[in-house]
């Protein structure tokens, strides 16, 4: 199921209202790791990090960040 899902991310990636949405970035993070892509996940991990979260929301990702 997982690469049904990533070709679908990858479109939404390409809307640049939510290019830089860190929900976005944390389950694209989410299906790399499921895909075994764990430097790509942290990645992403580290890309939703730089966006406008709360804090408990930075704390998820990372611990995310941290389990890779």
């Amino acid at each position: 199921m997982a690469p049904r899902s990533m070709s679908e991310i990858e479109i939404l990636r390409g809307n640049p209202q939510l290019r830089d949405y860190y929900l976005l970035l944390a389950v694209r993070g989410h299906l790399l790791e499921e895909l075994g892509h764990r430097e790509e996940a942290a990645a992403c991990w580290r890309a939703a990090l730089e966006c406008r979260c709360s804090e408990p929301e930075r704390r998820f990702l990372r611990r995310k960040l941290a389990g890779i």
